[in-house]
């Protein structure tokens, strides 16, 4: 599964795909290969344009946090770039 594979290259994970937190599976790898997820939250409605400047915004605070915590969460990231915790 591709989120195994980006945590066992210490990859950040950027999506908009919000849903991977309801699907057991996914959770599971999600947490443990440790990979860090931030998500649009939500991204209804967004252009790509406002999605890529919503994490273009959000990037210094991803970084800080992905340096800051070990991997395995969801943070959810809103069209001003501001972040909030999804899961867990």
């Amino acid at each position: 599964m591709w989120l195994a594979e980006a945590g066992a290259r210490s990859w950040i994970v950027l999506t908009k795909d919000e849903k991977i937190r309801y699907h057991p599976g996914e959770r599971e790898v999600l947490l443990a290969a440790e990979v860090p997820v931030f998500c649009l939250h939500p991204s209804s409605g967004m252009t790509g344009e406002q999605m890529a400047a919503a994490f273009v915004t959000a990037l210094p605070k991803i970084i800080r946090i992905a340096d800051s915590e070990n991997g395995g969460y969801m943070r959810g990231v809103n069209r001003k770039g501001e972040i909030r915790r999804l899961y867990p």
